[in-house]
């Protein structure tokens, strides 16, 4: 929520709808918060290209500006 790292992971749970926005480098649990969507789309507007990621899904970017690309988290990565 600081800016100071941009979201390049973004996790749609599928036990509990939940969802996780995190940077490239994963994160601390110790730093987690819990902050309303629109919060998050205010620090990041790309975030909105993502309403409906299925639950289950993940979408990773390697930078800010890079596209979504989006998964089943069950699927491995594309290499």
């Amino acid at each position: 929520m600081s800016g100071a790292a941009p979201i390049l992971q973004v996790f749609h749970d599928e036990d509990d709808g939940a969802w996780q926005m995190l940077p490239g480098s994963g994160a601390d649990a110790s730093e987690a918060m819990i902050v309303g969507l629109g919060q998050l789309v205010q620090v990041d507007q790309t975030l909105v290209e993502l309403a409906n990621l299925p639950l289950g899904w993940v979408a990773r970017r390697e930078r800010k500006n890079s596209p979504w690309l989006c998964r089943p988290t069950s699927q491995p990565p594309a290499v």
